[in-house]
């Protein structure tokens, strides 16, 4: 996905592209088949649960945010596991 660079100005639009230079590529995050996952869960994903867009040159910041949030969940998952058995 392209979209317009980013405007420098905080209060105005980018301008119209002229050419593939002035698009910059854009990644969709899109969770699947929550439905088969427990409110509980879907409630700790926080903003992992709904779908959002973001540069590609933030990929690196997204995988990392990744592996810190769904790394945090299975440690969770592992105490809950430890105390109840």
């Amino acid at each position: 996905m392209l979209q317009p660079k980013v405007s420098s100005l905080p209060d105005r639009s980018p301008p119209r592209p002229k050419s593939k230079d002035d698009l910059q590529q854009m990644v969709r995050y899109t969770p699947l088949e929550l439905e088969k996952e427990s409110h509980e869960y879907i409630q700790k994903l926080d903003f992992l649960a709904d779908t959002f867009t973001f540069g590609y040159d933030q990929m690196e910041c997204f995988l990392k945010t990744l592996n810190d949030h769904f790394s945090s969940l299975s440690e969770e998952q592992d105490d809950s596991a430890m105390t109840e058995g």
